[in-house]
């Protein structure tokens, strides 16, 4: 089971995987995603969870 901060970050990352999935993103948008992305060792586990899930 996920701890409420990895359940959080996992969260996190299916919203910007469906947000990056769905369009066009700005650049703006795009260097937000890899702020967050480099915020946290999390968010990195998280979106290489989410990366691996089946579409």
């Amino acid at each position: 089971m996920l701890e409420a901060s990895e359940h959080d970050a996992f969260q996190q990352a299916m919203r910007w995987l469906r947000l990056l999935a769905s369009r066009d993103i700005s650049r703006s948008e795009r260097q937000q995603w890899l702020e967050w992305l480099d915020a946290s060792p999390q968010h990195n586990k998280a979106w290489r969870q989410v990366e691996g899930l089946p579409g």
